[in-house]
């Protein structure tokens, strides 16, 4: 007879008192394990079968053999259901999608943002055509749209002629462009300029992002209306609005560098604002009517976190903050650990995807930091009787808290450490609640004639100090270093803080109270090994890259010299210099040919030509042809025959991004007749030698 409540009983008690946590790492699993290897779909559904199968045979047998067999089973499930839920959330390959089709009939999903020279938007594409017959696709793409004449508003529809792009990973620092567009739901990118584009209607909104959207825009052109504009609108309509798409590219590097980038993402702090807001109005209700503010409290935080686009962060931080108001309302003992695991394995069931967002990993892992160390450090000061220096050694103390754990991470991703986090974190824990407030209160001030006016000036001139301090900050010398860290190196780190972590669970453990600081010294001796062997290695390489961009970029280098040819000298060095801190490379020597028609150099005992525009088809060659071991072609030069039989003899041929797609099938048929090896960087990536 099987005893159904003893066995509810044992699985409570073992199982499911910390079920979100092993929730959460079982998904993660079985999630990393679908995206890294090759295992069908079906093996993950098969254990998921397995999984739910052994479960319920499980109940029969309440003895300890029943209950490993439901462990392991309910593990089994859990994994297979995280592996099977991201292989049902993987984008078609472009191939499928493009077969045939010489045009598209797209609808613009989100406000197209202005970018000075383009507009980009992500797009739906309703209709693909080809000469036959028209497709229903129904997949998105990120579209850049290149026209003077034309602007794009949310849900117009577009007839385009166009390709659709799945950028491969350009092997440089390890980030896979086409992979982070499939994981946002983009099947791919595309570029149409004036010419390949034309407006066909305007439809209504269908959903209720696309009206948040456009609520969105509206609030920002209240901002407008008042006197805000440039850098200013665009940082207190991030840090209100969390509308990141307005933000130039020099003002986020410098929130970055100075390792203050959290303030132009809406997340706890931002959402922490209304909730004290909401505390201090329940505190001010009456008993009898606080479930009133509490209901209207939970429809203001969604409401918020709707408006600023439901990132990782703003779910997590309003999610967490809900809990707390319900467990508040009803008298219940709030479990802040429980809360974050739950959030997270929410989020990760709803989009898998949403486990590789760095903002996802970010902003938990801070939280995770604040939640465990900042007791810890606050222990220390708690007994102080100074106001001011405490509130600025708990503001410290939360700042370094929530670094710990974020540091592998942010080196990992963006390979710089803001030496000076703390003073700007400072500053910015004085500034946020001014800038958060009072850009929520200039929405309401903006319909009364001229105090908006007013109010919009102020806030202005608060901002410009704002970024202006963020700049100095920045402006000081060694304000940010350059450190280049591999993931087997941020694992390792890792390895470091969790052994630091055990030194600290065990140090009142007599036993331990010698173990545990010497494993920490032995974890940090093996992590600066790897880094000197690293560096080492790296250090002594030589590389020939041949990135995968449509402006032509080929860098040489070793440890003594490292030569840029190239017509784009700072879109070069921005999309390299991660590769030559990797390296530990000198400054470039840059080659700017303006033309770039014949530029030669030797590399690794094997001679190469950089070959762009088409001298050769008017051209007679009554000498020999030239013999290359390798020939670099770029945009401008036609696939004539007579270029490998008159002027070049080539031993391989790399074609780079640059070459116009129609040009392809020739160049494969021509160099196959004449048995010559080529590489097609937008078809093969990156060409690294």
């Amino acid at each position: 007879m099987i005893n159904i409540d003893k066995s509810f009983r044992w699985v409570s008690k073992n199982y499911f008192d910390t079920i979100f946590a092993r929730l959460f790492l079982l998904i993660s699993l079985g999630i990393i394990v679908a995206e890294y290897s090759a295992l069908a779909t079906n093996f993950f559904f098969i254990s998921i079968v397995v999984g739910l199968s052994f479960m319920i045979f499980s109940t029969f047998r309440v003895n300890q053999l029943g209950r490993w067999i439901f462990i392991f089973s309910w593990s089994l499930f859990i994994f297979g259901a995280g592996g099977w839920l991201l292989r049902q959330k993987q984008m078609p390959e472009v191939d499928e999608l493009s077969h045939a089709a010489h045009s598209y009939i797209v609808e613009l999903k989100t406000i197209p943002i202005d970018k000075d020279n383009y507009y980009r938007a992500e797009a739906e594409i309703i209709y693909a055509n080809d000469s036959i017959a028209q497709r229903v696709v129904g997949h998105n793409l990120l579209l850049n749209i290149y026209s003077d004449s034309l602007k794009p508003k949310l849900c117009d529809r577009f007839l385009i002629y166009t390709r659709i792009n799945r950028p491969t990973d350009n092997g440089l620092n390890g980030f896979d462009y086409g992979k982070y567009l499939a994981r946002n739901g983009l099947c791919g990118v595309s570029y149409v300029y004036s010419d390949n584009i034309k407006y066909l209607s305007t439809e209504t909104p269908s959903n209720l992002m696309q009206h948040t959207y456009l609520l969105r825009d509206k609030l920002i052109k209240r901002f407008e209306s008042i006197g805000l504009k440039g850098s200013q609108l665009a940082i207190i309509s991030a840090i209100t609005l969390g509308e990141k798409g307005l933000l130039a590219n020099d003002v986020k590097d410098n929130f970055s560098a100075a390792g203050v980038s959290h303030i132009l993402v809406v997340s706890g702090m931002h959402v922490g604002f209304l909730f004290l807001l909401i505390v201090w109005l329940m505190r001010k209700t009456p008993h009898h009517r606080r479930g009133l503010v509490v209901f209207l409290g939970l429809t203001l935080l969604w409401a918020y976190a709707l408006l600023t686009g439901l990132a990782p962060s703003v779910i997590r931080a309003t999610f967490m903050f809900s809990m707390m108001l319900l467990f508040n309302l009803l008298g219940e003992k709030y479990r802040v650990k429980h809360a974050l695991a739950l959030s997270a394995t929410i989020l990760i069931l709803v989009n898998p995807n949403t486990l590789f967002n760095v903002g996802f990993q970010l902003s938990y892992l801070a939280v995770c930091g604040i939640v465990y160390f900042y007791p810890l450090l606050y222990n220390r000061i708690k007994t102080l009787k100074n106001s001011l220096l405490k509130w600025i050694l708990q503001a410290v103390a939360v700042t370094i808290s929530a670094q710990i754990l974020t540091l592998p991470i942010v080196i990992y991703n963006f390979h710089q450490f803001p030496v000076y986090f703390i003073l700007s974190n400072l500053f910015v824990s004085a500034f946020a609640p001014f800038l958060f407030l009072g850009g929520i209160a200039l929405l309401p001030l903006s319909y009364i004639p001229y105090l908006g006016v007013g109010a919009g000036w102020l806030m202005n001139y608060v901002v410009m100090i704002f970024e202006y301090t963020i700049n100095l900050i920045v402006a000081i010398p060694f304000s940010t270093l350059k450190v280049y860290l591999s993931l087997f190196e941020a694992l390792c780190l890792y390895f470091v803080i969790f052994c630091g972590i055990n030194w600290i669970e065990l140090r009142n453990v007599f036993a331990e109270r010698f173990k545990a600081p010497l494993y920490f010294l032995l974890s940090v001796l093996l992590f600066a090994l790897i880094v000197f062997i690293n560096d080492l290695y790296y250090s002594k390489k030589q590389c020939l890259i041949i990135p995968e961009t449509n402006r032509l970029i080929v860098n040489v280098f070793n440890h003594n010299e490292n030569i840029l040819f190239t017509n784009h000298p700072y879109f070069a060095t921005e999309r390299l210099e991660h590769t030559w801190l990797k390296y530990s490379c000198s400054e470039p020597t840059i080659v700017t040919d303006t033309a770039l028609i014949a530029n030669s150099f030797t590399f690794d005992d094997e001679s190469y030509l950089i070959l762009r525009d088409n001298i050769f088809r008017y051209r007679q060659n009554n000498g020999q042809p030239l013999e290359i071991d390798n020939l670099i072609i770029d945009r401008g030069v036609y696939p004539s025959e007579r270029l490998f039989t008159e002027f070049i003899t080539p031993k391989r041929v790399v074609l780079t991004a640059g070459v116009w797609h129609g040009y392809l099938p020739k160049y494969k048929a021509l160099l196959q007749s004449h048995n010559i090896p080529y590489h097609i960087i937008s078809e093969d990536g990156a060409f690294i030698k």
